[in-house]
């Protein structure tokens, strides 16, 4: 039975995986987690509420909750993650590194930050950062690694999936990028880095993926794959069920979870 780097080195070299990044991946090069970056605008504009806040609350209701307090705009919401999530030195994250040096054509994020485009500008591997529909098309044909920005660019306001309500339009799953994950996913495993699948969100895209795939005889869609840190059995059994590999980062060599995860990448070279 192959390992299952060997089973992903050889998913990359036939271009069958995609890469999908979220926050936790980010929180390596020293940026905030979802959960630090919600308390620094909570700080940043309602410091009377610090401590008020529901502990279910997240970064969506406090932005829905800025934005109509701010008269439906987001300028300075805009401008305070700008501070929170400055430009680091890719040097600081060996994982974005590795990242662009394994021969994806696509990667999927749902990070705000610049930090995989830094990596590739870096590093003089071509790239196309895809966030508007314009960009899409543009990257028809071409040959550079394509780094899908899902939820959008700090640098493209009108692009940005940041309140509920954002969410709530984006679970219609019928915008130009939504077409494109359906497009390029099919046929192909994707690969969770930095989710915890306890995100409502990323549940549902994969719900979506899945769905329509139905006319596709389930032993044709290929697994994919999620990176954990000491997953429990129930979570990996419910992720079985859904077509996606748990792949434990504890049994990696480390001594903290950034460590882990360059080790477990440089096992993909």
């Amino acid at each position: 039975m192959m390992s299952e780097a060997n089973v992903l080195r050889q998913l990359i070299a036939n271009n069958k995986l995609i890469p999908f990044i979220g926050a936790g991946f980010s929180e390596n090069a020293g940026l905030p987690s979802t959960q630090a970056l919600t308390r620094q605008l909570l700080e940043h504009f309602e410091p009377d509420l610090d401590g008020q806040l529901h502990s279910a609350a997240n970064l969506l209701h406090l932005t829905e909750y800025l934005k109509i307090i701010h008269g439906g705009s987001l300028t300075l919401v805009l401008d305070a993650l700008r501070s929170c999530l400055p430009d680091q030195d890719v040097a600081l994250s060996g994982s974005h590194q590795l990242l662009a040096q394994l021969g994806f054509s696509i990667i999927y994020t749902t990070n705000y930050d610049r930090l995989l485009e830094r990596s590739f500008a870096e590093m003089g591997i071509p790239y196309k950062a895809i966030v508007t529909t314009a960009d899409i098309i543009q990257s028809t044909g071409c040959s550079e690694v394509q780094i899908v920005k899902f939820h959008g660019s700090l640098e493209v306001d009108d692009s940005l999936i940041l309140t509920e309500s954002d969410y709530y339009k984006r679970l219609e799953f019928v915008t130009p990028i939504d077409i494109k994950l359906r497009a390029d996913s099919l046929g192909k495993s994707l690969l969770f880095i930095g989710y915890s699948f306890s995100d409502f969100n990323i549940r549902y895209l994969w719900f979506k993926l899945r769905r329509m795939m139905y006319e596709v005889d389930p032993r044709d869609i290929p697994d994919s794959y999620i990176l954990l840190f000491e997953p429990d059995h129930v979570t990996r059994v419910l992720l079985k069920n859904m077509g996606i590999n748990t792949i434990n980062l504890s049994r990696y060599d480390g001594q903290n979870r950034s460590e882990k995860m360059t080790n477990f990448l440089q096992t993909l070279q």
